[in-house]
């Protein structure tokens, strides 16, 4: 018999992916915190991969990094994948901050969705108001 998380998926083994696994429990209890109920950890898909967590509604996905290296463009790459198979038009990439909680760890968008939010946001104009 194998030793399963509380989500009932087989616990890891390999150090890093237990990193990992610890670094988006930890967001996702952050986000549940910031009212995000449902926020999930998600199955891996190989190269059909939507992201790390789910529950935010559909158009948004989440990618979780805990590494030694900082790669932003590798990572960037790879959320855009995801939210390609996903057909998200949000997303962003969230890694820790070292020696800080979870909420004070950054996180990489690019900046057409940060437009996006802010135009949703009502903080900057419709492109259309402005042309």
């Amino acid at each position: 018999s194998s030793e399963s998380e509380p989500s009932g998926r087989p616990s890891v083994a390999n150090p890093s992916k237990r990193k990992g696994t610890s670094w988006e429990n930890r967001v996702r209890d952050f986000w549940r915190w910031q009212g995000v109920v449902n926020c999930e950890r998600m199955a891996q898909n190989g190269k059909n991969d939507r992201g790390d967590l789910t529950g935010f509604g559909p158009g948004i996905t989440v990618e979780c990094k805990n590494t030694r290296e900082f790669s932003p463009a590798k990572w960037m790459d790879e959320l855009e994948a995801e939210m390609r198979n996903a057909k998200s038009d949000i997303g962003w990439v969230q890694f820790p901050r070292r020696g800080r909680p979870t909420q004070y760890g950054p996180c990489l968008i690019a900046p057409e969705v940060l437009a996006l939010l802010l135009r949703e946001a009502g903080r900057i104009p419709d492109r259309e108001e402005t042309a």
